[in-house]
C-alpha cells in the first residue's frame, strides 16, 4: 500500500494512451510542463508525442513521462456523472389480471472516480404516471 503525501508532496494522476492511470508523488515544489516530447527548435516544428515532465529547479529533469493523454493533481476534488441502466416491470390496472408492462430506467448519480465503489442494493424506482403507450413521463 502507498504511503500517504506529506505536506510538502503532490500526487499527481496520469491518464495514459493506452489507457491506464497511474500515481505519481513528487515534491511539491518541483515544477510541471506538459507538450510535446521534443519542443520546436529555431524554425523547426515540434515532434514526438506528448510527455510529462517534472523539474527540481530551473534546469534539472527528474522525469519525462511519455504517452500521457491527461493529468491531475489529486487534491482536486472531482466527480463524474454516472448513468445506472435497468428495466423494471410494472402490472397497468385494469379489466382481468391487468397487463405487464416493463419500463426502463435511468438513473443518474455524481461519485468520485478516485474512490472504490461499493455495490448498491438495486432499489426499485419510482412510477410517476403510466401514460397508454406505455412510456413513462414525470410530473
Amino acid at each position: 500500500m502507498a504511503k500517504a503525501p506529506s505536506a510538502d508532496e503532490t500526487v499527481y494522476l496520469l491518464e495514459m494512451a493506452d489507457g491506464t492511470k497511474k500515481k505519481v508523488t513528487v515534491p511539491s515544489s518541483w515544477k510541471v510542463t506538459f507538450g510535446p516530447l521534443i519542443p520546436p527548435g529555431r524554425g523547426q516544428p515540434s515532434h514526438g508525442e506528448v510527455s510529462l515532465r517534472f523539474y527540481e529547479g530551473k534546469e534539472k529533469q527528474r522525469a519525462c513521462f511519455t504517452g500521457v493523454k491527461a493529468f491531475r493533481d489529486m487534491s482536486i476534488n472531482m466527480q463524474e456523472e454516472v448513468v445506472h441502466t435497468r428495466q423494471e416491470t410494472y402490472r397497468k390496472e385494469g379489466d382481468g389480471d391487468g397487463e405487464a408492462v416493463i419500463a426502463e430506467v435511468h438513473v443518474k448519480e455524481w461519485r468520485d472516480p478516485d474512490k472504490p465503489q461499493e455495490k448498491k442494493k438495486e432499489e426499485p424506482g419510482k412510477l410517476v404516471k403510466l401514460v397508454r403507450s406505455g412510456a413513462l413521463t414525470e410530473r
